[in-house]
């Protein structure tokens, strides 16, 4: 088996997994902020796309298999996880 050497990372890498998960996090929170929290708010799943830029799915529901995507949105961020742009934007749907 043929073992391909791995890239070195980029200069701006962060090695800190979990500075990541904070970023993700705060995105999070920003999000469900802006948005209001759901009744039956199932998950709040932050993917990274490139650079800066996020999607984000709101999922409602009582379990995984029945969950469904009631928002979504791709964002712009900041490096401490600030919402600069949104599409659509995040406006408030639910109560506190």
């Amino acid at each position: 088996m043929t073992t391909l050497p791995l890239a070195p990372p980029p200069e701006d890498f962060d090695r800190k997994p979990e500075s990541t998960q904070q970023v993700l996090a705060t995105i999070g929170r920003n999000v469900t902020a802006l948005l209001g929290r759901p009744r039956d708010l199932f998950q709040v799943a932050v993917r990274p796309l490139w650079d800066n830029h996020y999607r984000v799915n709101v999922y409602l529901g009582t379990e995984s298999v029945a969950a469904t995507i009631a928002n979504s949105y791709f964002l712009t961020v900041d490096s401490r996880g600030n919402i600069l742009d949104s599409s659509p934007k995040v406006t408030r749907e639910y109560g506190p």
